[in-house]
């Protein structure tokens, strides 16, 4: 078997054995799928946050006539 290291999860930080190769490749993040969906859905939640306000901060300024 090839070399493994050990890392936390990185939405819940539980222990996990990965692959040197998986790691290398930037995967092995997490310890379960449940756990890489939970962490995506949140990024996604805040990326519509944000682009909602930028959205409702740039159509003030058009109704004021500023943009």
């Amino acid at each position: 078997m090839g070399k493994t290291i050990e890392k936390n999860c990185k939405r819940c930080g539980a222990s996990i054995t990965v692959k040197l190769s998986v790691h290398k490749r930037g995967f092995g993040k997490f310890c379960s799928r449940s756990c890489s969906a939970l962490d995506r859905t949140q990024r996604e939640q805040n990326f519509t946050e944000r682009t909602l306000v930028s959205f409702e901060e740039e159509f003030e300024e058009i109704t004021r006539g500023e943009g």
